[in-house]
């Protein structure tokens, strides 16, 4: 019964092991473009009063 309860344990655990490996490829291009969009807005908060004050100058 011990071997038999081993490989289900390796079934199991390789089981797992590709739902972790779907579920992170899948995450990753959603992290990556959150992080896109927060570096985009930072930027923007910071260029744009920069332009602003371009604008009254001139």
């Amino acid at each position: 019964m011990e071997p038999m309860l081993i490989k289900l344990s390796e079934a199991y655990e390789r089981e797992v092991d590709m739902a972790i490996m779907g579920m992170t490829s899948l995450i990753e291009p959603i992290m990556i473009a959150v992080m896109g969009a927060a570096v985009g807005f930072v930027v923007l908060s910071i260029l744009l009063p920069i332009f602003e004050m371009n604008q009254m100058v001139g």
